[in-house]
């Protein structure tokens, strides 16, 4: 203190390291002597004191030591950030939510229907009474914001999305939104800060702070930077380059619509007009004839975006331009008008090395729009022959292992093209995100494990490691061929049966073939009754008019002008015929690969480790496996996780079991499964030669067990035997 008893710069610091540490030991003691001398404290040392002595009053949360810190000293001038906290507990217009009640809040408006508290609490992974408690909770911050019904719980349309959408103002509140917050503050603040201003500015001690820094070395390792703290200060030490890379990823975690427009953008960057940036690369590409997806348009104005804040604040690349690889001309051409147009739009200066990630950006998220001059015999010459050749890899692969053929012209070309693309996005480690990953892992979980095991082949080939957003686009691909072909052998044989009048039986067929393309396969047409004596590979009879006969198949009844409401009636019998056979067949493949020895409850894995290696030593024991398996499995996890929200489907990249089998483990306890809990780990085992069984049991399982009602169902079932019975009744 000085001579008139009043703080000193050095007394404000002591003490609010005091107050954000251990506010007991003996230096803290004295601080608290030395501020009862204090003449008149500073508004610094009046809140640091008064949070400090909170802290040892156990009023532990973050909230209630403030709360009370502020109680204490609000005769007194009101400290920096003071006023931006209190509203947090009284203000009603911008109210914070957690990520579970966000989930809660999603989940109702996802629906649209009223659901009870135990779907909700399945559908969350966690307790009724927690979903209860949720609830109270969103109704205090948004009064009315969730109905209780005598059918269960509502939200309206417009509340869900006023709060899912709420500005991201406040205090991060958990420990991913706090990391998010230091490091972007990090990365906007020119790597340095004060350890304690940055607590201060989020209200956490400085022991919650180094808590953190595990978790913030494991993120900013992924991209090459490194964060240390020595004394009071915090650094993060890396390339410009890889900064931007780091706020990208940044920038997608905190947005709650994952850059799907161009609105979500220009609320990120508010200063930076947004359609500007997208009309110059329109034109850009339009001149040079390009082309560019709305996934890969978005993603690329988040880059120019973030170049041009972070240039218009003085960051630029100090790279030099000898050290890069030598670009096509076309590319070079194409960088340098779109720069040249943000320049001058945005009164601004690129630097070469600039220009040179622009042309990276480019040519990994563009294609050529002249596909007429591209064929399979020539598209070597566009992306070369080491990646033509991966490609066919990739091809042959999804042919022996799933037996679906992608030979098809526009197919090949189209995904080569990409498969190129997606190889120097690698190179240049700027992957492209994906704000589909989520919806594909869950409604299309077969088309996401193809797209996983042409993954590893990549990454076998190339040492490339695809992340969850590349392997996602693979599906974008894959999906459209795949259904495509599902389609056309899901067409169900049907005979017509129509006495002939002029020429009304062809023509009728006629009508059928094309309104019911790709559902029915007409094989014959019949003007005789007696000629339905001799059907023979039929699963549905279309007549017009009732035969005599009795029938071992089904009959649909239509008039000779097929109307609307035939078509309606040949669907639904479409849709039963195939959904008949669905269950037979997954019935005969489930009892076929699932026996009694391989069905277990228990209770004595508590990680992914632990279980995995479990059931793989059963296997093993069972003779369906070898020694190598376990390892298989785990490099399959690496990829991608298996889990799917409180179940898991193990299994391995490759066909390689002895025996195909399937085991079954019920948990009473849940399984810690990366960021999940499963309850129920299905692990699949196959021989090369059973390719089929899986094709036909790993898509209609997964989707069963994503209905939070079928899966608490299967929890429940005591015997192998129960659960084969319960999948078969709930398969669609």
């Amino acid at each position: 203190v000085d001579v008139q008893n009043n703080c000193t710069p050095n007394l404000c610091i002591l003490l609010k390291k005091a107050a954000f540490t251990d506010f007991c030991n003996r230096k803290s003691v004295l601080l608290v002597i030395l501020y009862s001398f204090l003449q008149t404290p500073c508004e610094n040392c009046c809140f640091s004191f008064w949070a400090g002595l909170g802290y040892t009053m156990n009023i532990k949360s973050t909230v209630g030591c403030l709360h009370y810190a502020m109680r204490q000293s609000r005769q007194r001038p009101a400290r920096r950030g003071q006023a931006d906290f209190l509203p947090l507990i009284q203000r009603k217009d911008s109210p914070l939510m957690a990520s579970k009640q966000n989930q809660l809040v999603q989940t109702l408006l996802d629906q649209n229907q009223q659901l009870n508290a135990t779907q909700l609490a399945n559908s969350l992974g966690v307790s009724v009474r927690t979903v209860h408690n949720y609830i109270n909770a969103v109704n205090a911050q948004y009064p009315d914001a969730i109905l209780s019904t005598p059918t269960g719980y509502r939200i309206a349309p417009a509340m869900a999305q006023q709060m899912l959408h709420q500005s991201p103002n406040d205090i991060p509140q958990n420990a991913q939104d706090r990391c998010t917050y230091i490091l972007n503050r990090l990365v906007q603040k020119g790597g340095s800060l004060n350890l304690y201003d940055l607590c201060d500015e989020i209200y956490i001690s400085a022991t919650t702070f180094h808590g953190l820094m595990g978790k913030m070395r494991r993120l900013t390792r992924e991209y090459d930077l490194s964060l240390t703290v020595s004394g009071d200060t915090v650094t993060l030490t890396g390339s410009e380059r890889n900064k931007r890379r780091l706020l990208s990823g940044l920038l997608y975690h905190e947005s709650a619509s994952a850059f799907t427009s161009t609105d979500s953008l220009q609320a990120a960057f508010p200063s930076i007009d947004i359609d500007k940036i997208r009309a110059d690369v329109m034109d850009v590409l339009n001149e040079n004839h390009y082309f560019i997806n709305d996934y890969s348009l978005l993603n690329l104005l988040l880059h120019i975006a973030i170049a041009i804040n972070r240039v218009q604040n003085g960051c630029v690349y100090t790279e030099a331009p000898s050290n890069m690889h030598p670009l096509d001309p076309q590319n070079e051409k194409l960088a340098q008008e779109l720069i040249e147009r943000l320049a001058r739009n945005f009164s601004i200066r690129f630097s070469a090395a600039e220009q040179y990630e622009m042309a990276l950006l480019l040519v990994s998220r563009t294609s050529m729009l002249d596909y007429a001059s591209i064929t399979p015999d020539n598209i070597a010459d566009y992306i070369g022959s080491d990646c033509t050749d991966l490609v066919h890899q990739l091809i042959n692969t999804v042919k022996d292992f799933y037996d679906i053929n992608l030979d098809e012209p526009e197919f090949f070309i189209r995904f080569a093209l990409h498969t190129h693309n997606l190889l120097v996005r690698a190179q240049n480690r700027s992957f492209c995100k994906n704000p589909l990953v989520s919806e594909i892992r869950q409604s299309c979980p077969l088309i996401y494990d193809v797209s996983v095991q042409l993954s590893g082949i990549i990454r076998e080939k190339t040492g490339i490691t695809l992340d969850e957003d590349e392997i996602a686009y693979i599906a974008l691909h894959l999906g459209g061929a795949l259904e495509t072909q599902k389609e056309l052998a899901n067409r169900v044989p049907a005979v017509l049966y129509c006495p002939s009048y002029y020429n009304m039986d062809s023509s009728l067929a006629d009508r059928i073939s094309r309104r019911m393309e790709g559902k029915i396969l007409l094989t014959n047409v019949f003007t005789k009754e007696s000629l339905l004596d001799q059907l023979t590979g039929s699963a549905l009879v279309i007549s017009t008019v009732r035969p005599h006969r009795v029938l071992n198949m089904p009959l649909v009844l239509i008039s000779p002008f097929l109307t609307n409401s035939d078509i309606m009636a040949l669907n639904r019998k479409v849709e039963e015929i195939n959904t008949q056979a669905r269950r037979e067949n997954f019935r005969r493949s489930l009892s076929a690969i699932l026996t009694p020895e391989l069905f277990e409850t228990g209770a004595l894995c508590t990680t992914r480790e632990e279980v995995v290696h479990h059931i793989c030593s059963r296997l093993l024991a069972q003779g369906c496996t070898t020694p190598a398996f376990e390892a298989a499995v785990i490099e399959r996890e690496s990829i991608s996780s298996t889990a799917f929200g409180q179940f898991a489907i193990p299994h391995t990249l490759k066909m390689c079991s002895p025996r195909t089998c399937m085991a079954v483990y019920v948990s009473r306890t849940p399984i810690r499964w990366d960021d999940t809990a499963v309850s129920l780990v299905i692990m699949l085992s196959f021989n090369p030669n059973d390719r089929k069984i899986f094709y036909d049991i790993f898509e209609p399982l997964s989707m069963i067990l994503l209905d939070s009602n079928n899966l608490k169902g299967a929890l429940l079932c005591k015997d192998y035997a129960a659960f084969i019975d319960f999948l078969v009744e709930h398969m669609e």
